[in-house]
């Protein structure tokens, strides 16, 4: 008579017990690798916690009140499909306004990724097929300062987008001309950006009437201080403020909204209203504050693009670039060192 097979679930116990672990060992040993790393789900550096905690204080200290006072009758009554289809309402508008908000963040993610590729891209140009005036072992102080001017225009960008005018900048200022900054007269130009693409673009014009450079390298060049120009312009478009009455028009039915779920749930929910009610403010007032965080991504806050960090990466490019350069050599190769490969 063959023997009765165990089932699969106490098969797998005895397997587990064989090998000296039990199956709650099992299960939190589960639960520490899903909570592993970073701890997002406890996490508050970073959050929107700190932005939404008196709100959610304000509205469990509102909704405890009905919950007192469920017992007397005065509580009015929604239908529940009121109640429905305003979640639902809301919470199409406060997706449109959230997803708004990272397309602005992925968007100026993509924007340093054109401008680091384009200023590396010109960087590699102008160190490579720039012509050096003289004959000695020294580089072209032109060139050096082309080559700084590539990296000033991502400072004096950043610095822009920060609201922070001026070319006086202890990080902008070393990278740029003196005798540049000081034309100015103590002025603050309306868009540092701007002047510095200008003096780029005088400075490719010369190379090439001075016949430093190639006509194929000077229109690549050009053609990165087209790309710069066209970045600002995409930059200033992220900046552009949301539009006032929309940003009124949300924050107001979504405090009408929590205001109006207490009184509709505490008589069937109990002092459960106040939990419920508090995941509800949780939920959209975070959302919202969200939405408010990463729509303008040049700031310093956790949640914005580490933007000091593209621009440190572009220095130390530049200098690495400037410190050492490996020429091939253009003699024809032998053909009896082409056949040992």
């Amino acid at each position: 008579m063959p023997p009765t097979e165990k089932p699969a679930l106490q098969s797998l116990q005895e397997k587990v017990s064989e090998a000296g672990i039990s199956v709650l060992e099992l299960t939190m040993d589960s639960f520490r690798l899903l909570f592993k790393g970073d701890q997002i789900l406890t996490r508050v550096r970073g959050s929107i916690l700190p932005s939404i905690a008196a709100p959610v204080v304000l509205f469990a200290v509102y909704s405890s009140f009905f919950a007192a006072i469920r017992s007397t009758g005065i509580l009015p009554s929604l239908g529940g499909s009121v109640i429905s289809l305003m979640s639902m309402a809301i919470g199409l508008l406060v997706s449109f306004r959230t997803s708004t908000a990272y397309d602005r963040w992925w968007a100026c993610r993509g924007l340093w990724a054109s401008i680091s590729s384009t200023s590396r891209t010109m960087m590699l140009n102008l160190w490579l097929n720039v012509r050096d005036t003289n004959t000695s072992t020294e580089i072209d102080e032109d060139k050096i300062t082309v080559m700084k001017l590539i990296v000033a225009y991502s400072l004096a960008l950043k610095n822009h987008c920060r609201r922070k005018p001026g070319l006086h900048h202890a990080d902008l200022a070393e990278y740029l001309p003196p005798s540049f900054v000081e034309s100015f007269d103590g002025n603050s130009p309306k868009i540092p950006p701007l002047e510095v693409i200008k003096l780029l673009h005088q400075y490719v014009i010369m190379f090439e009437k001075t016949d430093k450079v190639d006509p194929r390298s000077a229109g690549s060049l050009l053609a990165g201080i087209n790309t710069f120009t066209n970045e600002l312009s995409n930059a200033e478009r992220i900046l552009t403020p949301w539009p006032l009455a929309y940003s009124i028009h949300l924050k107001q039915i979504i405090t009408l909204y929590c205001l109006a779920l207490p009184p509709q749930l505490a008589s069937a929910l109990g002092w459960w209203v106040v939990p419920v009610t508090c995941a509800a403010v949780f939920t959209f007032f975070g959302m919202e504050a969200i939405a408010l965080e990463i729509s303008d991504p040049f700031g310093y806050d956790l949640n914005d693009l580490p933007i000091d960090k593209y621009c440190n990466e572009l220095k130390t490019e530049m200098l690495d670039m400037m410190a050492t350069t490996y020429r091939p050599s253009m003699q024809r190769p032998n053909v009896n060192d082409l056949r040992k490969f």
